[in-house]
């Protein structure tokens, strides 16, 4: 099964949201083929993405103020270290939508490197397209695996700049809020894996045009992966720290609901072996092709 579990289904959890109405969606695989990445491109269309009237809801002005906001009576109150504020990009794709979902899902293909999963979801209503960095919880034979991903070092120029890198290597910012999301995945792996674990790291992550910081988090579980998913409901590096908190903040300062954002795809089913299995990356790096021809990406910033 693939579930497309929305934002709002933190609600599970006891925690504020605002509720958007986003269904939670379940596709039961009836068949399944893996096919080699040059089979796949090749079926993909190569056409060019064209899309027009982009615009975000929230001017920067207005997002700037929203942030401000959140540091004098929420962060200046003590209510968190950090929280996590998202906003809309709205444009238009010509041609047909999934056509368009499709030429977007090629050009991941052959533009990103260093993603966990690049996707293409079509439920028939809606299709989601993305390139998502970070795992956010994974279940193999009883090994749970988090992955908290936060600093971004941009790339700039044709090659590398070594100084700028020790830079943000060394930035407080980025190292405390590196620590912060690790802490808070530790905080769910706790109760998750009741035989311990360990971490590993930390890592950077190279990708097309960024390098992020991570760390890997693994624990041995026995419990359902249905349970290991509800109850890492949902990371902290799209929410805040902490957890409950970041999400009442997020209540009172966004003005719409996150859709998908910052939920998750959560692919369950069984190995050989009869053993279940969970493989769930974040939903961010993700656009959202309505059959209207609306495209829809959410991004979010700490």
């Amino acid at each position: 099964t693939l579930a497309l579990v929305p934002y709002r289904q933190v609600t599970e959890r006891g925690f504020a949201c605002v509720d958007d109405g986003t269904p939670l969606e379940c596709l039961v695989v009836d068949a399944a083929e893996r096919i080699g990445t040059a089979r796949a491109l090749a079926a993909l269309p190569a056409d060019p993405l064209v899309a027009t009237d982009a615009a975000f809801d929230s001017t920067d002005e207005e997002y700037a103020a929203t942030v401000a906001r959140v540091l004098a009576e929420e962060i200046g109150r003590g209510e968190g270290a950090n929280f996590v504020i998202h906003r809309t990009l709205t444009a238009r794709a010509q041609g047909t939508p999934l056509r368009a979902a499709l030429t977007a899902l090629r050009r991941l293909l052959t533009r990103e490197r260093g993603a966990y999963w690049t996707f293409l979801v079509h439920t028939g209503t809606r299709t989601l397209v993305g390139a998502s960095p970070e795992r956010h919880v994974s279940v193999d034979d009883g090994l749970v695996m988090m992955n908290p991903i936060s600093g971004t070092f941009r790339h700039t120029g044709t090659t590398a700049d070594r100084a700028a890198l020790l830079r943000f290597l060394h930035d407080p910012k980025e190292v405390e809020e590196l620590y912060m999301v690790l802490d808070e995945e530790l905080k769910m792996m706790a109760r998750v894996a009741e035989h311990g674990g360990q971490v590993v790291g930390p890592y950077l992550k190279e990708m097309a045009h960024l390098t992020h910081t991570e760390y890997l988090l693994a624990g041995r579980s026995s419990r359902d992966v249905r349970e290991v998913l509800r109850e890492t409901m949902f990371a902290p590096t799209v929410t805040g720290s902490p957890m409950e908190n970041a999400c009442r903040v997020i209540a009172r300062h966004e003005r719409t609901g996150r859709g998908h954002y910052a939920g998750v795809l959560a692919l369950l089913g069984r190995d050989d072996a009869g053993r279940q299995t969970l493989d769930a990356p974040i939903l961010i790096r993700t656009a959202e092709f309505a059959p209207t021809g609306e495209v829809r990406v959410k991004v979010g910033a700490t």
